[in-house]
């Protein structure tokens, strides 16, 4: 009996450690089950927000950096075109004094021309003939002063387009296009222009006078005067059209490089009439 009475005493607390046990580990359960599911979502929504606000920071970098890189570019292409403007107004400046100061030194010699042309024309008898030649005379000299003026204007518009052309390539440069190619074109175009400016101001420097015989040979020594003046006129308003093919030429070559936009048309549009 005693026996007995030990064996259900062990099965009693037996059965009270194990039902002890069940009760732990379902009141585990029914506190932590529902909370695993809740809590990996809130994580999952937090990493996503981190890793938002840290592709949005990386984005918001980027463009930060990329505008700093863009105004960087833009000052270096204004600071490169502003020195070609600049360079460009010095040489024209310059050019301008000493075509001023030729103008000024030849008043002085046109009134010594025309005071020996007044004794030429005093070989002549005929009045009526005296007269045409005389209007000959100062429409040629005339006509120097205004073609070379024109001529002048024309360069400084050729010239124009050409630092309109090298602004371009500065731009395609920084941007990374390969515009090697157009150095020649763009020396040769520099070149030609200052050809052409050196014609003009030969040219301006020019007087046109004739020795007179007489009456009899007016006409023929007039004649010659005229062609004369068409022959020297000729040689600074081809140098103009030289320098205007040349950057023409520039503007063509441009045009053709990948992503470049044509300036022929302004090029075009220099173009000499004398």
């Amino acid at each position: 009996m005693k026996k007995y009475l030990k064996i259900s005493s062990i099965l009693l607390v037996l059965a009270i450690i194990l039902l002890g046990a069940k009760s732990y580990a379902e009141e585990t359960l029914t506190t932590s089950a529902p909370n695993t599911p809740k809590a990996m979502k809130q994580q999952n929504r937090d990493d996503r927000e981190k890793q938002r606000e840290e592709f949005q920071n990386k984005i918001k970098e980027q463009r930060e950096e990329g505008k700093t890189e863009i105004k960087d570019q833009k000052l270096e292409i204004k600071t490169e075109v502003q020195n070609l403007l600049n360079e460009v107004k010095q040489k024209r400046e310059e050019y301008r004094k000493e075509f001023e100061g030729s103008k000024e030194e030849m008043k002085a010699k046109m009134a010594e021309v025309k005071a020996s042309w007044k004794e030429e024309l005093g070989k002549i008898k005929d009045e009526k003939k005296k007269l045409i030649a005389d209007r000959v005379f100062n429409n040629i000299n005339e006509l120097n002063t205004l073609i070379t003026g024109r001529l002048s204007e024309k360069a400084d518009q050729i010239e124009n387009v050409l630092v309109s052309i090298e602004s371009r390539i500065s731009k395609a440069k920084n941007n990374g296009t390969d515009v090697s190619s157009l150095d020649s074109y763009i020396s040769k175009a520099k070149d030609a222009i200052s050809s052409a400016r050196d014609a003009i101001k030969t040219q301006s420097e020019k007087t046109y006078n004739t020795t007179l015989t007489d009456d009899t040979q007016l006409k023929t020594e007039m004649q010659a005067l005229r062609d004369q003046f068409k022959t020297d006129i000729k040689v600074a308003s081809e140098a103009v059209k030289s320098a205007h093919e040349a950057v023409k030429n520039t503007a063509t070559e441009l045009a053709k490089i990948k992503g470049m936009d044509s300036t022929v048309e302004n090029a075009s549009g220099t173009s000499s009439s004398n």
